[in-house]
């Protein structure tokens, strides 16, 4: 470079001259390391992320015979020795008194039985209890109809007593095996649509979320409700034992819900082959939550003979358009469900400062406003996360944040999701890998 400003100015270069240049190519080669660098990183973490994924792949083999793990869970719920996967979301399993039909949940009835398997006895669906030794005591009931069994599970299972706009259109659509396409407001009640149709339909119900940590806040709501699930999603995180006690769950027909991310449909062949098994024998139905995420999925199918439950709030009717071309929909057949009523959400826009410390000053004063309930501050990235976390928490106690992205670890992202739903954290700094329909009514 000495040389090139030599020839260039045709004159001496002073000393001053000379340690400008050294200092422009000493950081020039400084920002070629760091590109280098960052190229580096790059190229291994992506590497990192398919042999993850390899792995996913090669991890629990789902496509097995499901009889004999069915054959083991009789064996342990004869032996007293039942202990599903989601035991550890249901607080002193070992201690309370469980179902006697289902040796999941706790028993909350005199007949010693769980909401849901209540329901079953209630409406005649004896067959969806996975004790096969288990006799009802009353008769079996007659003329239940599909209205009938809606208001008994909206009832005897979510303790409600009305439905909301166009929930029980949408259930009863579903069940009855039509394509159906939900538009309802935030907090309008879409899980609903799902999650009750699932006990009263034969069979699987296959929901596909958009995250991980929607994926695990989808379960810890179910479970909470009483109706049993599983989450799955295509990381090594989830460990062989979790895997295989859901694989003995869906074998069993304990579980009503599979939770899972389309990664984990489209990349695992043996669980794609294993959900058609099920739908092929006993029946099974999907759903997309969020359905305007789909459209990041290129080439997304499901089965062609399974009806499908499509939920948005936020979904452009032209989106839609697309995303029932793409999964093959005949649009003439589908149900159409829209209701939107009064929306809970209030907007404000407040314009971004430009110096940093009053930046700072405005999302303090947010803060300090919040008496009740909870904060998400989201960043467009992960360093600009890991930036106002760390400014943050010099003002404020720092056991009151913590921050969510899709570089920690699945423990880390499961431990802030439960800290923050629990009220234990009351500001949570993320990406946009937290939140989207994230059930939680006080932020």
């Amino acid at each position: 470079m000495v040389n090139i400003a030599r020839h260039a100015s045709n004159a001496s270069l002073s000393h001053q001259d000379l340690l400008n240049i050294a200092k422009i190519e000493k950081e020039r080669n400084q920002q070629r390391i760091n590109n280098v660098g960052r190229i580096e990183k790059r190229n291994a973490e992506h590497a990192l992320t398919l042999q993850n994924l390899h792995k996913d792949l090669d991890s629990f083999n789902w496509n097995q015979e499901l009889v004999s793990y069915r054959k083991k869970a009789q064996y342990q719920i004869d032996s007293n020795s039942f202990c599903p996967s989601f035991a550890i979301h249901i607080p002193d399993f070992n201690e309370i008194t469980k179902c006697i039909a289902c040796h999941a949940f706790p028993k909350c009835t005199a007949r010693d039985l769980c909401r849901v398997c209540r329901f079953y006895v209630d409406n005649g669906l004896k067959n969806q209890i996975i004790d096969k030794n288990y006799q009802p005591k009353n008769e079996v009931p007659e003329n239940v109809n599909l209205d009938m069994m809606c208001e008994s599970a909206l009832d005897g299972i979510f303790q409600f007593s009305e439905f909301r706009d166009g929930q029980k259109d949408a259930i009863k659509s579903f069940v009855q095996n039509n394509d159906t396409l939900v538009l309802k407001q935030t907090e309008g009640g879409k899980s609903l649509c799902y999650a009750l149709a699932s006990v009263i339909a034969t069979g699987i119900t296959v929901v596909f979320s958009p995250l991980k940590a929607l994926v695990d806040d989808q379960v810890l709501e179910l479970i909470k409700i009483g109706i049993p699930c599983g989450g799955l999603y295509a990381s090594t995180a989830q460990p062989m034992c979790y895997q295989r006690k859901v694989f003995q769950e869906i074998a069993c027909e304990l579980t009503r819900i599979i939770i899972t991310t389309p990664e984990k449909f489209k990349f695992n062949v043996g669980f794609r082959q294993m959900l058609e098994q099920i739908g092929t024998s006993k029946g099974i139905r999907f759903v997309i939550d969020e359905v305007h995420c789909i459209l990041d999925q290129e080439h997304f199918r499901i089965f062609s003979t399974a009806p499908i439950l499509l939920l948005t709030a936020t979904c452009r009717m032209v989106d839609a358009q697309e995303i029932v071309t793409r999964l093959g929909i005949d649009y003439q057949k589908m149900s159409l469900i829209r209701s939107f009523g009064n929306n809970s959400i209030i907007y404000q826009v407040q314009k971004k400062k430009d110096n940093k410390e009053q930046f700072l000053g405005d999302i303090l004063k947010i803060i300090n406003e919040i008496e009740v309930g909870k904060c998400i501050i989201y960043c467009v990235s992960i360093k600009e996360c890991e930036n106002l976390l760390t400014n943050l928490q010099a003002k404020v106690r720092k056991e009151i944040i913590t921050m969510y992205h899709s570089e920690l670890s699945a423990k880390e992202k499961s431990n802030a999701l439960s800290l923050w739903k629990s009220g234990k954290i009351q500001i949570i700094v993320a990406t946009n890998a937290f939140g989207i329909g994230i059930n939680e009514p006080d932020v």
